[in-house]
């Protein structure tokens, strides 16, 4: 068996730059079925793989002078597209083409401002 893996170590980068002050990345997988069931299936349903897509939610402290999180409203003011990479502590990396589609931070009185996001994967996403 496998020992368990530290999220300490899991880096987001968008266009080429880690994003400071990051605590949580989760990376979400989905794909839609395809109904293939019929009088054949002996009452069980069958399916055949359909589309694929994937999503990152990420949050962390907010740092306004930070580089990635400028590439991430400049692309969410400019309508683009973000090149992004996420990173394992065994230095496996996923990558692949999103959009920033929220994205907000918090100023509280008397705690660390911080930030919270959603990118929406656009096409395949990449594991090296």
């Amino acid at each position: 068996m496998s020992p368990a893996v530290s999220g300490i170590n899991f880096t987001l980068s968008a266009g080429g730059q880690i994003l400071g002050g990051q605590r949580n990345v989760t990376m979400n997988w989905s794909m839609e079925t395809i109904d293939k069931t019929s009088r054949d299936s002996a009452n069980w349903y069958e399916y055949l793989p359909g589309l694929r897509g994937w999503t990152i939610d990420f949050d962390g402290l907010f740092l306004e002078d930070d580089l990635a999180e400028e590439v991430l409203e400049t692309a969410w003011i400019n309508h683009t597209s973000i090149a992004i990479i996420v990173t394992t502590p065994a230095a496996v990396t996923y990558s692949g083409t999103c959009y920033l589609t929220s994205f907000s931070f918090t100023g509280p009185y008397s705690a660390e401002s911080t930030a919270t996001g959603t990118l929406q994967g656009s096409g395949a996403l990449a594991k090296v």
